[in-house]
């Protein structure tokens, strides 16, 4: 069958939808943050003292998007930001104790996530899937 035939996009972005709807829930319920704000974290944690263009690009988001989340995690206190010593102009963001706190409540939180879709598809299909979606992930990325 085509990808037209199945109507792959529109199952892709349902599940997608789907998955993020419920993931939001359950990290909020268990950390107080949502998925896109522990992505920042999490690339925050990867690389201490990055800056916000490296995150928006970890994340493929604009900037701009970047920039709010950011503003929203150095209120509630998860992110520390500073001025770069090598330049002045630039900014560099770290997390705060109680962002690395954050951090590892929501590693937990996705774990449990992770357990459940292990729970619905084989070995072998989580393979093949994770494969499919860094095919398209890579080909659909505008560089």
């Amino acid at each position: 069958m085509t990808a037209r035939q199945l109507r792959f996009h529109h199952r892709l972005q349902l599940a997608a939808q789907v998955m993020k709807k419920t993931a939001d829930q359950h990290l909020l319920q268990h950390t107080g943050i949502s998925t896109a704000q522990a992505a920042v974290l999490a690339v925050v944690a990867e690389q201490e003292h990055t800056s916000q263009r490296r995150i928006a690009a970890a994340l493929k988001l604009n900037e701009s998007a970047v920039t709010a989340m950011v503003d929203r995690l150095l209120k509630l206190g998860l992110l520390s930001r500073r001025r770069r010593a090598d330049d002045r102009r630039a900014w560099e963001l770290a997390l705060t104790a109680l962002g690395r706190q954050r951090t590892r409540q929501a590693s937990s939180a996705f774990n449990a996530i992770n357990r459940r879709i292990e729970s619905l598809l084989s070995a072998e299909e989580l393979e093949i899937t994770a494969r499919a979606l860094a095919t398209l992930t890579e080909h659909f990325t505008e560089h």
